[in-house]
This record gives C-alpha cells, sequence and structure tokens, in this order.
C-alpha cells in the first residue's frame, strides 16, 4: 500500500513538472512570436511609409528640383537599407517560425490537459511528453 501511494506521488510530481515545463516554454515562445511579429510589422510599415513620403517628395512641386531630388535619393537610400535589413535578419521567417513552435506547443498542452482530465496518466504517457522535450 505505501509503495503505491508513493509511486502515485511520484507521477504526480513528474506531471506537475511536464505542466510546468509545457506553460514556461509555451509563454517563452509566445512573447519571442509576438516580438518577431512587431519587427516584421514595423519593417513592413515603415518601408511603405518612407516609400509613399518619396513619391510625394516626387511629385509635389515644394523645394527647387536639386533640394527634391536629393530628398528623393535620400529617401530611396532609407527604403533599400530597410529592406536590406528586413531581408538580411529574416525577421518573418523567425515570426512563422516561432509560431509554429507556439501552435504544437498549445496541441502538447491539449492533450497534456485531456490525458489529466482523463486519468489517462501511466508511466507511458509521462514518458511520451518527457520525450517532446528532449527533441
Amino acid at each position: 500500500m505505501e509503495e503505491n501511494k508513493n509511486y502515485n506521488e511520484l507521477q504526480s510530481n513528474q506531471s506537475i513538472f511536464i505542466k510546468t515545463k509545457i506553460l514556461d516554454y509555451l509563454n517563452y515562445y509566445k512573447k519571442k512570436e509576438n516580438k518577431f511579429k512587431n519587427l516584421v510589422y514595423i519593417f513592413r510599415i515603415l518601408i511603405f511609409l518612407v516609400a509613399m513620403i518619396n513619391t510625394i517628395n516626387l511629385g509635389i512641386n515644394i523645394f527647387s528640383e536639386n533640394i527634391q531630388i536629393n530628398i528623393g535619393l535620400l529617401l530611396s537610400a532609407l527604403i533599400t537599407f530597410l529592406t536590406t535589413m528586413a531581408s538580411f535578419f529574416k525577421f518573418d521567417q523567425y515570426w512563422m517560425k516561432n509560431k509554429v513552435m507556439v501552435i504544437k506547443l498549445l496541441q502538447i498542452r491539449d492533450n497534456f490537459y485531456f490525458d489529466e482530465k482523463s486519468n489517462n496518466f501511466n508511466n507511458e504517457r509521462l514518458l511520451y511528453y518527457m520525450e517532446k522535450f528532449n527533441k
């Protein structure tokens, strides 16, 4: 009887450990995913706005021609720089990788909760979840 109680406590402790790990990883990857999503949006919107300002600058005669051309060249150089930085660092790819990781972790979490609620925990299921984190 005592042996069975110790086994159940051990299994319960492992279950709590796994649940904590799942939630920790999920929070970590959600934060990373949001960070990269924001970077992607900031770069895309900034490039769009600078291109729009450049088009307006070259289309409307406000300053002398030489000043407008120089401003247009500077804005075009800024667009090139921002586009190069966005493609070099590949923020959109990092965003998608983290989004996929969040989805996988959500699936693991939901399966874990289902097993927990249905009292379907045994050594095999615990090993299954432990292996998920070793990959």
